[in-house]
């Protein structure tokens, strides 16, 4: 194994990945969100039918996906439910799995085993 003092940093890289990925996706979001309200004021709501799908399609393969991940609480049905609304329909859970990437690869660079980034060890 190579200590990790000769190890290349990749901190920058992994850090310019992680940033710049949450900036595409917010502004992904966001210029969606604005192209809905501007076609939605201006009249031209035909045009929905083309500008939905492409957004429904990765909102609802999120939605399945937290909704078989999330511990779902019998105590606090509505508090699962928002959590899945957040990352499902929001597409939060992209952003959840790029942060545990980010931290994972961060771990190995730095040279922390795996369990020990988890706080397992």
């Amino acid at each position: 194994m190579v200590p990790p003092s000769s190890q290349p940093a990749s901190h920058p890289h992994d850090l310019l990945r992680f940033v710049g990925f949450l900036i595409l996706h917010l502004a992904n979001f966001a210029t969606f969100a604005a192209i809905l309200v501007f076609v939605c004021f201006t009249g031209q709501e035909r045009y929905l039918a083309v500008l939905i799908p492409p957004y429904a399609v990765p909102c609802l393969l999120c939605v399945y996906a937290s909704a078989i991940s999330i511990p779902w609480s019998r105590r606090n049905p509505c508090r699962s439910l928002l959590w899945m609304f957040v990352m499902g329909a929001l597409q939060g859970l992209q952003l959840k799995l790029l942060r545990k990437a980010y931290s994972q690869r961060r771990a190995i660079s730095t040279g922390v085993p795996l369990l020990e980034a988890k706080g397992i060890g």
